[in-house]
């Protein structure tokens, strides 16, 4: 199974930290608590590990350029928490990333409590659930040729209650679909939370 599959019980894999006689023997690139790196043998880094009550972590393995792999005398629950954290991280920022757009349908002859109802939704997409919003209005086809001014001036309306939380992405006009967009602004909302 690829470590990005999903195993049985839905849960994804995490990604394996190796540690101490996990690693390949061999010579390796260590990283002292300073920052400078120096390459030892293996297993005398983990003796090194040990006197100080620690253990030695591979922080990177690099195939191409440098066969040896990177380690770091480090704590290893610690390193696993980090990891497990990093990835959750990279998992939020993916599912953020590739979430499709909701959409919100409104029609020119909306009522207030419709209007106010429809506007909270979409303010709870953009700021609570980080997602995208896609404002539809429906026409009928006698308002298509009549009344198609009043659909963009609702547009308007309705993207002066998002001046600071979200941008305009793009905009549609379909013949009896108008629509348009709504990206959040990340930085703005979590200010707001």
């Amino acid at each position: 199974m690829n470590k990005n599959e999903n195993n049985r019980n839905g849960n994804r894999r995490e990604r394996q930290i190796y540690k101490d006689y996990d690693i390949f023997p061999g010579k390796i690139r260590l990283i002292r608590n300073d920052g400078t790196s120096v390459i030892v043998d293996r297993d005398e880094a983990i003796l090194m590990a040990k006197e100080s009550g620690m253990n030695l972590v591979q922080v990177a393995y690099n195939k191409t350029n440098d066969p040896r792999s990177t380690c770091k005398i480090y704590d290893f629950s610690k390193a696993k928490y980090e990891q497990k954290k990093r990835d959750k991280e990279a998992a939020k920022k993916s599912r953020i990333a590739n979430a499709e757009a909701k959409e919100v349908v409104f029609t020119i002859r909306i009522d207030d409590g419709d209007y106010n109802h429809k506007i909270s939704q979409i303010r709870d997409f953009l700021i609570k659930d980080l997602l995208k919003v896609k404002i539809t209005i429906k026409l009928t086809k006698r308002e298509m040729f009549n009344t198609k001014h009043m659909a963009v001036d609702l547009i308007k309306k309705i993207l002066t209650n998002f001046d600071g939380i979200a941008v305009l992405d793009n905009t549609s006009d379909n013949g009896r679909l108008l629509g348009c967009t709504l990206r959040p602004l990340r930085k703005n909302i979590t200010a707001i939370k």
